[in-house]
């Protein structure tokens, strides 16, 4: 589902994918912390390994916000599917909220033009 939302996407506003940034999830890094990649492999998330099936390529941009994982026997589809913890929430908050200039930078630096 997510790599045919972004494939619609880009064709919808003729975007590339060297010009398409993705903004996951990830289980293996501590909650609320941000990476930035500029390309790579799915590393296990389905929602990028969509992505990079449907568009048969990896050379995306994409930042990751580390959400931690489950505690316990908690199963890893019901931690990433559940409503987070109010902690973790925050910290995922703050770390969405630190993505937005970048998000407006990226869009500048690449003159995409956004319709809405």
């Amino acid at each position: 589902i997510s790599g045919e939302s972004v494939l619609a996407c880009q064709q919808f506003f003729k975007v590339s994918m060297e010009d398409t940034l993705v903004i996951s999830d990830d289980i293996d890094r501590p909650a609320g912390s941000l990476r930035y990649r500029i390309s790579g492999g799915h590393g296990g998330h389905n929602g990028l390994r969509s992505i990079i099936q449907l568009s048969g390529s990896n050379q995306f941009h994409r930042i990751k916000i580390g959400i931690g994982r489950p505690n316990g026997r908690q199963k890893v589809s019901d931690y990433v599917l559940s409503k987070p913890s109010s902690e973790i929430a925050e910290l995922m908050e703050r770390a969405v909220q630190e993505t937005v200039n970048y998000q407006l930078d990226f869009i500048q630096d690449r003159h995409i033009q956004i319709h809405g």
